[in-house]
């Protein structure tokens, strides 16, 4: 006997009321810094396509997140499709059509970590608002269910639309940088987008993936980041060697640094680096090292409120250490030195508790979405992205979904089982010698 589902609610003109308000709250205090008249031309199309379908929406805007489009206005459509995305998901909790988790509890607690920091800095809300924003984005996914095949499939054509709009900008004998990024930051991109790929090449071993491997790769090696090729190493190992028998791993962790060090490394470096010379990159790591020694002295000086929000920078200036203004270049430093040691273990615990196992062997399309996530979290190493969203669209996203999957019962939410299940259940097929006697009592 099968059971009827019940029909989502549809939205009735006291909710869509209420998501006006929202949206114009929210707008008037993330988007202010704008300084500009917000058009309303711009913001309802991605409004009412996230009332109608948030998921077609989401899977959408990934690809779409590697180019940074504006509207008129200068308001980018990134920033117009989280808010649309928070109305359609606030109404959705209003009507009953989705449901809080406790992963929005920790979310809320590291934003209000985060307000609070900013408030104390006094800082403009340029960096502040994209992490906002990201958040927001993040408490959208893990509530609605998000099928996590198309996720990837996403995040494969967001590198590759990185990787063409790189290559096709390119000037010999210089570092790629292209889609408004700098070098480390476009890296990071074109690293998440190559580890999708990858896990998409494995999959299906379809030519067309296969040629955007390649041309992520290239870009990937003409951006000269270093940084970006470490984290692209480390999540195609993860993705390469998750699932695998123990012994396996643990050969490949010997392995992998015992050939490394066979390697020469003028070779890789001439290779993988060839627009780098080893004065400029001695001098870049030494910079680096000296900013994260500021950070955590600032760390240790105030290890419960921090420094304040986006005042790193001015410390760094003021340091005798340092003496220079300049970003800490990895962003749990960051956080550990401007909102304190709060701030940066909220974030480890949403970026590492729902990788974990959770007494069943994960999936192909969930170890994926790890190794995507393992990648950009071994990024923030090197990198001040946080605030991008540019460079955190997919993350958040895939983030929410591993988390959707993990806190979701499958009394509780609609949809759970069929991101968790490899495959749905096929009925056995009576054997022949059965058939007769199927007759006699049928």
């Amino acid at each position: 006997m099968t059971t009827k589902t019940a029909a989502p609610p549809r939205w009735s003109p006291p909710s869509l009321a209420v998501a006006a308000i929202i949206i114009s709250s929210l707008a008037g205090y993330l988007l202010a810094a704008q300084e500009r008249v917000l058009l309303v031309a711009g913001y309802a199309p991605i409004l009412f396509a996230a009332l109608a379908s948030p998921v077609t929406v989401i899977v959408a805007g990934i690809p779409l997140a590697a180019l940074n489009p504006r509207f008129l206005g200068g308001v980018p459509v990134a920033s117009a499709m989280i808010i649309g995305l928070a109305a359609s998901w606030l109404l959705g909790l209003l009507t009953g059509r989705w449901r809080l988790h406790g992963v929005h509890l920790l979310v809320v607690q590291l934003a209000g970590w985060l307000l609070f920091a900013h408030l104390r800095s006094g800082q403009g809300q340029n960096g502040f608002r994209g992490f906002i924003l990201g958040l927001l984005l993040l408490s959208v996914a893990v509530s609605v269910h998000l099928p996590l095949r198309s996720l990837l499939t996403a995040s494969s054509a967001y590198g590759v639309v990185a990787a063409v709009v790189t290559l096709a900008g390119w000037r010999s004998g210089t570092r790629a940088a292209g889609v408004g990024l700098n070098p480390n930051y476009l890296g990071l991109v074109l690293a998440v987008g190559l580890v999708a790929l990858l896990g998409e090449t494995l999959r299906t071993r379809r030519p067309v993936w296969v040629l955007g491997f390649a041309l992520t790769a290239s870009a990937l090696v003409k951006t000269g980041s270093r940084s970006a090729l470490v984290s692209a190493a480390f999540g195609a190992a993860i993705l390469l060697l998750s699932g695998r028998p123990l012994r396996v791993q643990a050969v490949a962790l010997i392995a992998i640094p015992g050939l490394a060090f066979l390697v020469p490394t003028e070779s890789v470096q001439s290779t993988l680096l060839p627009n780098r010379g080893a004065l400029e990159q001695s001098y870049n790591s030494s910079l680096r090292m000296q900013a994260a020694v500021s950070a955590l002295h600032a760390a240790i000086e105030h290890p419960l409120t921090g420094i304040g929000y986006a005042n790193f920078p001015e410390y760094a200036a003021a340091d005798q250490r340092l003496g220079i203004y300049m970003n800490t270049h990895n962003d749990y430093l960051r956080l550990a030195a401007e909102t304190g040691v709060p701030g940066v273990g909220l974030l480890l615990t949403l970026l590492l508790l729902p990788i974990g196992r959770r007494g069943r062997p994960l999936t192909q399309n969930e170890r994926a979405a790890t190794a995507l996530i393992a990648t950009y979290s071994v990024g923030l190493l090197f990198a001040n992205t946080l605030e991008s969203l540019q460079v955190t669209v997919p993350v958040w996203v895939l983030l929410g979904s591993l988390w959707h999957i993990r806190t979701c019962a499958p009394t509780t939410c609609a949809g759970a089982n069929a991101a968790v299940a490899h495959s749905p259940t096929v009925p056995a097929i009576p054997r022949r010698s059965d058939l007769p006697r199927a007759r006699r009592h049928g």
